[in-house]
């Protein structure tokens, strides 16, 4: 008799209980954005402009894939299109993208600008793989807990170019590992590397490291790139509050010679959350430092 009273008295809280309501998905468009404007006085010559505008769309199509766009107009650049692929999340850690991307390879290269703790990349992403880091393709990336593991195939010639410029495609891994504190890495390239210049297969090899812990931030990379091409960059920086200092060293090798080294020094200051301004000066040259001194201040405004 009780078991029967039970089951009526849930079926009767069935009854009157509401259905629940299924979650509407709704396509949504997300804009954000990046300005920066820079004073740099090098070799007694003092210039001012605006180094990056960019604005970037992020289209949610549905809940498991996105559109994103991204154009860029800069000093050393005109109107170009960065960013331009669609991703889908294949469930289970599994991302796919198709279009035109950052493929994968190092770590500071790989950064967007407000993301870099210095007001320009290093030197060492233009010396020891001068290709631009964007291209089209296909990207593949799977979470393994603490490892990260992204894999490209790419045209190889440089963004913006709808058609293959030779007869294969080139190559980009990189895999991460992240816990606690540290955060290691490596990176492979195979191809021509887009506008490098080389017509036959070459490698690029990377491998990155850093330590963040608080406030303070270490990180060390180094490039080693075809002809003996190789680079390596130590930065360190602590942020206490709205302050960060920093200071960083590059060098540079071609083969067995010395062919630059840098040494620089800085500090930001973030006026509001999305407001930054950034003092740097670096010293460069050869073996001495005799090369002209660069400052540049920088401000940075996010959206």
């Amino acid at each position: 008799m009780f078991i029967l009273s039970v089951l009526a008295l849930r079926s009767a809280e069935g009854k009157d209980a509401a259905p629940v309501a299924e979650e509407t998905f709704i396509p949504a468009v997300k804009w954000s954005g990046l300005l920066q404007f820079w004073n740099q006085v090098s070799d007694n010559k003092w210039d001012q402009t605006f180094h990056y505008v960019r604005l970037k769309a992020t289209a949610l199509v549905d809940p498991q894939t996105k559109v994103l766009v991204m154009p860029v107009l800069g000093t050393n650049t005109n109107f170009t299109l960065l960013d331009a692929f669609v991703q889908r999340d294949l469930g289970n850690d599994w991302t796919l993208t198709g279009g035109q991307f950052k493929f994968a390879f190092g770590d500071d290269r790989v950064l967007f600008p407000d993301q870099l703790k210095r007001v320009d990349y290093a030197k060492m992403d233009k010396f020891a793989f001068p290709g631009n880091p964007w291209d089209m393709g296909f990207k593949v990336k799977k979470v393994f807990g603490d490892f990260t593991v992204l894999a490209d195939v790419i045209q190889g010639a440089g963004p913006n170019v709808l058609k293959d410029n030779d007869n294969f495609k080139d190559i980009s891994t990189r895999l991460e590992w992240k816990t606690g504190e540290w955060l290691i890495g490596g990176s492979y390239y195979g191809g021509t590397g887009n506008t490098t210049g080389f017509i036959t297969y070459q490698s690029w090899f990377g491998a990155h490291a850093r330590y963040s812990s608080g406030g303070f931030d270490a990180r060390a990379e180094g490039i080693w790139a075809p002809l003996g091409k190789n680079a390596y960059l130590v930065q360190t920086s602590y942020r206490s509050g709205d302050l960060e200092p920093l200071a960083w060293g590059e060098l540079g090798l071609m083969g067995a010679s010395q062919n630059y080294q840098l040494l620089g020094a800085g500090i930001n200051y973030w006026v509001a959350k999305q407001t930054r301004l950034s003092l740097n000066g670096t010293l460069n040259g050869r073996s001495d430092f005799s090369g002209p001194a660069l400052v540049i201040f920088q401000i940075e405004q996010t959206f």
